[in-house]
């Protein structure tokens, strides 16, 4: 098959779970170089499966790309030891508010106030506050995979019956349910063992607060 520009036909763009009234902002498409087109066979024998145990692409190497469990430990040790050294600011009260900082009414919430000809957050007990955060902190909720019908993408798949293939989900899409996988969650219990839920919240409680 010819791989030039003028060769293409059409392009085609799925969106499998999304819904009436979605809309999708389309960029610039351009054609990156010479690009071949293999039949299902050709994919198989070359291509497939292309996806680690871990989730990662299979064929190319990149600056901590995790190779095995040990990784996985490693890098939580590793991350242990800077959460440790680097705890959060120190002038934080329990609610986020600047403890050493001006004093203003405790009224028990939440409010907004002017002070020093400047509109401030007030937490609860009369400390200025600076709100910032992340969107979407989680593990596995989002981070979801589909399975079904592409299992030939990946080198390893939980099999029934075991600890990590009650991490499978389903998820409706179109006539059918779909079985879905997130490597995120799988990988948090390869690190943390069973109690990874209780520890993946403390430890995001801990790089939030770390982090700020």
């Amino acid at each position: 098959m010819a791989s030039t520009s003028d060769s293409i036909d059409y392009i085609k763009l799925l969106f499998p779970i999304s819904q009436p009234g979605d809309q999708v902002r389309i960029g610039k498409i351009w054609l990156e170089g010479p690009y071949t087109l293999l039949s299902e066979d050709q994919l198989k024998e070359k291509f497939y499966p292309f996806v680690d145990e871990f989730g990662q692409y299979m064929f190319a190497d990149w600056p901590n790309k995790i190779h095995s469990v040990t990784d996985l430990e490693m890098y939580g040790k590793n991350e242990d030891q800077d959460l440790s050294e680097h705890p959060g600011c120190p002038e934080w009260n329990d609610y986020g508010g600047w403890a050493n900082g001006p004093q203003l009414k405790a009224t028990g919430r939440f409010r907004v106030e002017k002070y020093n000809g400047k509109w401030w957050f007030v937490d609860p007990t009369g400390n200025l506050f600076w709100s910032q955060g992340l969107d979407c902190v989680e593990f596995g909720t989002q981070s979801q995979t589909r399975i079904t019908g592409c299992e030939k993408y990946f080198s390893y798949l939980p099999a029934e019956g075991t600890r990590e293939a009650d991490l499978y989900t389903s998820r409706p899409m179109g006539n059918q349910t779909n079985k879905m996988l997130s490597f995120h969650a799988v990988n948090l219990f390869r690190k943390y063992g069973e109690s990874w839920k209780d520890v993946s919240n403390d430890r995001i409680h801990k790089r939030m607060r770390s982090w700020a």
